[in-house]
């Protein structure tokens, strides 16, 4: 980088920091509003907060390493996230609305009563503010270190006052962490939320600028189809590498099902958690929640992940004998980009890596603060001295991550352990919302299920000894299909814990006494779940006028999932420049959204609490 790209990197810093401090006064009004902008978030700013919070300065890098592996089919590993959200966007989205809960740990005591629920949610939200979000931290900051070290081309090491020689990858990463701390620990979620949306708009003209040099190198969509189809035609691939779909000859690799049919579901992040839930709950109205889960999937997947797809392809041609992947995208930015478009596309890397860590600020401090400070430790307390608190807490979960970077050098394994441990919580996380059966030790036994099993099953694999995954894979001679062996020894593994986990889980719900049946009472007027599973509480609350039916919103969801896959292989046939199937599928698009519109989402109630109280 030479000077006209630090000038480009320094002014964006100036600016994002001038944005997120002038909306300081809209976050220090109260609590509610630091944490959840005072529930007036429209859907389409709520639904670009959601999808910049999960758009790491390493997703472009892993994103565009998949399809030199193995074309557009290994990309259904981010496909199938489509399914979790859709299912959040139909079903759960409006609920969590009309929860009007701070964090969605606090969804326990409201569901559930008892001294289970109380140690359901102290013990999640310590894990949640202490752990898991620094952890998430750590992750984007270590993502960042390993760009700065590609692209900035700084010495190896700075020699620092008092602290001797540092890696100057460390130094950077560490100082726009501090950047985004200043503007989110004045500012709150609302200066989070705008400050994402520059972020993201700033990210996607670099990784736009880029996608179209590199198309324009390999000599445009034609070259670029035929030489794909080289490559892979070479290496004696039986699968059509530009294919949105596997063709007849892999069409029951066990792989591409289990991430279709099986995975999917099974996540704890199924009815919606952390991040998601925040804004979800901070949205202006029911309507709005359900339309931002919905705008977040078609803005990831057509708009954003299309461009890394064709970088990757474009790469391969351009780097056919490279053997990690990973490094690809660097090496286009520095072979195709010149000097001013380096520092946008440094920019670009950082605005997602701003827009992720500045999210994880504010989410864990609302952990901290709602779900341990505020509830066991300092009660009765006035709103400005927990917003205060909050500040601090902002601050403190920073630090922690930071610390965890810094003592870190790889999270893959983290990564991929924190998956396990969430195994099998899906389907509960999805039947206590519509059945009443459903209490504390249920939920706190899929916690304790997943965290055995998974150091179970780990013991035995650092033991050496035959893991339960391994003799799956040999008794069943399972192919992983256009996966990697990793990915597949990863997917059995979680099915396995998933599976024993849900035994225990619905074995506990048994052995135990339900929910008291008041408090099952006030959730159900609160909530106003559909469905036969909340029948007998029902008859105790004749008064309660249900809305939402199960049987539309199941239909919703089918049109919601074409709707979805029409519009995102439509942006993908129009960048591979296969113009057929794009019309076809925009017209398919437009029809399913037009009945997922008129069925599902005009139905919702969209008035803001605003609107509800001056019309009372």
């Amino acid at each position: 980088m030479n000077y006209l790209d630090w000038i480009i990197v320094i002014g964006f810093c100036i600016v994002i920091l001038i944005i997120g401090l002038l909306f300081s006064k809209k976050g220090s009004h109260d609590t509610e509003n630091y944490f959840i902008a005072g529930r007036k978030l429209p859907w389409w700013l709520a639904g670009m907060s959601m999808l910049a919070t999960n758009f790491g300065s390493d997703t472009p890098i892993v994103f565009s390493s998949v399809p030199r592996r193995s074309g557009i089919l290994g990309c259904w590993f981010f496909f199938r996230q489509i399914m979790t959200q859709i299912t959040i966007g139909i079903f759960f989205g409006k609920l969590w609305r009309r929860s009007r809960a701070v964090t969605d740990v606090q969804f326990y005591e409201m569901r559930h009563s008892g001294n289970g629920a109380s140690i359901l949610r102290g013990c999640l939200g310590g894990f949640y503010a202490l752990l898991y979000t620094p952890l998430r931290i750590a992750i984007f900051i270590l993502g960042m270190q390993k760009l700065c070290t590609n692209l900035l081309g700084l010495p190896e090491f700075w020699t620092l006052p008092l602290m001797g020689d540092v890696s100057s990858s460390a130094v950077v990463a560490l100082s726009v962490t501090i950047l985004a701390l200043i503007y989110a620990a004045t500012s709150g979620i609302v200066g989070v939320v705008w400050t994402d949306l520059i972020e993201f708009i700033v990210a996607m003209v670099g990784t736009y600028a880029l996608m179209f040099y590199a198309i324009e190198e390999v000599g445009g969509l034609a070259m670029l189809r035929e030489g794909v189809g080289n490559y892979f035609g070479a290496k004696g691939v039986d699968f059509n590498p530009i294919a949105f779909l596997p063709g007849r000859e892999n069409l029951f690799s066990f792989t591409m099902l289990f991430y279709l049919f099986g995975f999917w579901w099974l996540t704890e992040n199924i009815g919606g958690k952390g991040a998601a839930a925040q804004r979800l709950m901070a949205c202006r109205s029911e309507k709005d929640a359900n339309l931002s889960v919905i705008w977040n999937v078609v803005v990831s997947f057509a708009i954003r992940s299309w461009p890394w797809i064709i970088t990757g392809f474009a790469s391969l041609i351009i780097f056919p004998s490279l053997v990690d992947h990973e490094q690809a995208y660097p090496m286009m930015i520095v072979k195709l980009l010149p000097h001013g478009l380096i520092g946008l596309i440094f920019v670009s890397f950082l605005s997602a890596f701003l827009s992720s860590i500045d999210s994880n600020f504010n989410l864990g401090a609302s952990y901290l603060v709602n779900d341990l400070y505020r509830r066991y430790l300092v009660t009765g307390k006035s709103d400005k001295h927990y917003l205060g608190i909050s500040k601090i807490s902002t601050v403190l979960v920073a630090a922690i991550g930071v610390g965890i970077a810094l003592f870190s050098q790889s999270m893959l394994g983290a990564l991929m352990l924190a998956a396990k441990l969430g195994a099998g919580y899906g389907p509960i996380k999805i039947l206590r919302w519509f059945w009443w059966r459903i209490n504390a030790w249920t939920e706190l036994a899929t916690v304790i299920g997943g965290l055995f099993w998974t150091l179970l099953f780990g013991a035995l694999k650092t033991m050496g000894t035959t893991t339960p995954a391994i003799w799956v894979i040999d008794t069943f001679n399972l192919s992983a299909g256009v996966f990697s062996e990793r990915a597949l020894y990863f997917s059995v593994e979680f099915s396995l814990v998933a599976l024993l986990t849900l035994i225990g889980a619905i074995t506990t719900m048994y052995l135990t006494p339900p929910v008291e049946t008041e408090k099952l009472k006030s959730f159900y007027r609160l909530i106003k779940p559909a469905g036969p599973g909340w029948r007998p509480i029902a008859k105790l609350c004749p008064e309660v006028e249900i809305k939402d039916r199960l049987g539309q919103d199941f239909l919703g969801f089918g049109i919601g999932l074409v709707f979805s896959f029409s519009v995102i292989f439509a942006a993908g046939s129009l960048f591979l420049g296969l113009w057929i199937s794009c019309l076809g599928l925009a017209a398919l698009s437009v029809v399913s959204g037009f009945f997922l519109f008129k069925f599902n989402i005009s139905g919702l109630n969209g008035t803001s609490d605003l609107e509800r109280e001056e019309a009372a």
